[in-house]
Protein backbone atom coordinates (compact mmCIF):
# COMPACT_ATOMS: atom_id res chain seq x y z
CA UNK A 1 0.00 0.00 0.00
CA UNK A 2 2.23 2.32 1.26
CA UNK A 3 4.73 1.61 -1.85
CA UNK A 4 1.95 2.57 -4.18
CA UNK A 5 1.70 5.80 -2.60
CA UNK A 6 5.44 6.43 -2.72
CA UNK A 7 5.77 4.83 -6.62
CA UNK A 8 2.85 7.19 -7.21
CA UNK A 9 3.67 10.85 -5.63
CA UNK A 10 7.71 10.41 -6.88
CA UNK A 11 6.59 11.78 -10.51
CA UNK A 12 5.27 14.80 -8.70
CA UNK A 13 7.75 15.27 -6.16
CA UNK A 14 10.32 14.96 -8.88
CA UNK A 15 8.43 17.82 -10.77
CA UNK A 16 8.31 20.13 -7.19
CA UNK A 17 11.76 19.43 -6.75
CA UNK A 18 12.84 20.81 -10.76
CA UNK A 19 10.91 24.20 -10.17
CA UNK A 20 12.53 24.65 -6.77
CA UNK A 21 15.84 23.77 -8.41
CA UNK A 22 14.90 26.41 -11.40
CA UNK A 23 14.39 29.04 -8.75
CA UNK A 24 17.18 28.89 -6.95
CA UNK A 25 19.76 28.99 -9.67
CA UNK A 26 17.82 32.39 -10.48
CA UNK A 27 18.19 33.15 -6.81
CA UNK A 28 22.13 32.07 -7.06
CA UNK A 29 22.42 33.39 -10.28
CA UNK A 30 21.33 37.05 -9.60
CA UNK A 31 23.12 37.26 -6.30
CA UNK A 32 26.44 35.93 -7.76
CA UNK A 33 26.15 37.78 -11.25
CA UNK A 34 24.83 41.46 -9.76
CA UNK A 35 28.29 41.40 -7.79
CA UNK A 36 30.73 42.85 -10.58
CA UNK A 37 28.04 44.87 -12.67
CA UNK A 38 24.82 46.69 -13.06
CA UNK A 39 23.51 44.28 -15.77
CA UNK A 40 25.44 41.27 -14.45
CA UNK A 41 22.52 40.30 -11.85
CA UNK A 42 20.23 39.45 -15.02
CA UNK A 43 22.77 37.78 -16.94
CA UNK A 44 24.22 35.68 -14.52
CA UNK A 45 20.02 34.67 -13.58
CA UNK A 46 19.34 33.75 -17.33
CA UNK A 47 23.01 32.16 -17.43
CA UNK A 48 22.26 29.98 -14.32
CA UNK A 49 18.75 28.69 -15.44
CA UNK A 50 19.74 27.30 -18.47
CA UNK A 51 22.72 25.36 -16.65
CA UNK A 52 20.17 24.18 -14.63
CA UNK A 53 18.16 23.30 -17.58
CA UNK A 54 20.94 21.57 -19.15
CA UNK A 55 21.26 19.44 -15.21
CA UNK A 56 18.02 18.55 -15.63
CA UNK A 57 17.83 16.96 -19.10
CA UNK A 58 20.66 15.22 -18.35
CA UNK A 59 19.94 13.79 -15.13
CA UNK A 60 16.50 14.09 -14.29
CA UNK A 61 14.80 13.93 -18.05
CA UNK A 62 15.27 9.99 -17.45
CA UNK A 63 13.26 9.31 -14.68
CA UNK A 64 10.49 11.48 -15.82
CA UNK A 65 10.63 9.01 -19.05
CA UNK A 66 10.66 6.16 -16.88
CA UNK A 67 7.45 7.55 -14.84
CA UNK A 68 5.57 8.25 -18.09
CA UNK A 69 6.01 4.83 -19.47
CA UNK A 70 4.80 3.49 -15.94
CA UNK A 71 1.66 5.96 -16.92
CA UNK A 72 0.72 5.06 -20.11
CA UNK A 73 1.23 0.62 -19.86
CA UNK A 74 -1.30 1.36 -16.73
CA UNK A 75 -3.54 2.68 -19.26
CA UNK A 76 -2.67 -0.07 -21.57
CA UNK A 77 -3.83 -2.55 -18.48
CA UNK A 78 -7.27 -0.76 -17.69
CA UNK A 79 -8.18 -0.71 -21.90
CA UNK A 80 -7.26 -4.51 -21.68
CA UNK A 81 -9.08 -5.15 -18.70
CA UNK A 82 -12.41 -3.04 -19.36
CA UNK A 83 -12.41 -4.82 -22.79
CA UNK A 84 -11.66 -7.92 -21.29
CA UNK A 85 -14.63 -7.58 -18.96
CA UNK A 86 -17.15 -6.70 -21.92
Amino acid sequence: MISKMLVDSYQTLTEISLWLLFLLAAIMGYSIGGMGSAGGGVLGAIISIIGAFIFAVLFVAPFMVIGDIRNRLKTIEEIAKSKQDS
